[in-house]
């Protein structure tokens, strides 16, 4: 698994981006908090974006786990 592993991912038009990206995508396994005021949640959505759980997953992977969370 290389870190700088790249491809031309598919839009949802059908058609490939022009520019490479990663293939790899860091997940937040539980989640992190809802932005829904700046002023209340900004400090416990840093937290989570930069402290919380994390796991490196596919791009299809992360997708597909990203869905499922919002849909629960």
């Amino acid at each position: 698994m290389g870190v700088n592993e790249k491809e031309k991912r598919t839009k949802r038009d059908g058609t490939l981006e022009k520019r490479e990206r990663s293939v790899y995508e860091v997940d937040h396994v539980h989640g992190i908090t809802p932005m829904t005021d700046i002023n209340d949640t900004l400090g416990d959505y840093y937290q989570d974006l930069i402290y919380g759980d994390m796991r490196i997953l596919c791009v299809a992977c992360h997708k597909k786990h990203t869905f499922d969370k919002k849909k629960s």
